[in-house]
């Protein structure tokens, strides 16, 4: 992919990231779901030396994929552990639940570029 198709790229990224986030950028975020989902893939980024940043970039999309799912499965069950059923309250829990799924698409998205096949 040449430069000004990674710029094209990543404007684009932009455009729909500040659509997403204009008006209430605050829904979007928890930071127990952030650091939960990105803190592993950032260390599995400094296990091997000397690697090439596309293999780089897929361990790091493998494992920030593991860890939102693991995070999810426990904001789920974190959510239906509260009895009595609150119906309001068990919605609001599961849109936080998948919030690091929502991270995780949107760093895949960034970072397939580094990933694409070089012929």
């Amino acid at each position: 992919m040449s430069r000004i198709g990674f710029i094209v790229y990543w404007l684009g990224c932009i455009v729909v990231f500040a659509f997403l986030l204009n008006h209430d950028w605050q829904q979007f975020y928890d930071s127990f779901s952030l650091i939960c989902t990105f803190v592993p893939a950032l260390c599995a980024l400094f296990l091997r030396k000397n690697e090439s940043i596309d293999k780089k970039c897929l361990r790091f999309i493998k494992v920030n994929w593991i860890s939102a799912g693991l995070t999810t499965v426990y904001g789920i069950i974190l959510s239906i552990s509260y009895i009595p059923f609150d119906p309001e309250g068990l919605v609001v829990g599961f849109s936080v639940a998948i919030l690091p799924i929502f991270y995780t698409f949107s760093a895949t998205l960034v970072l397939a570029p580094f990933m694409t096949e070089k012929h």
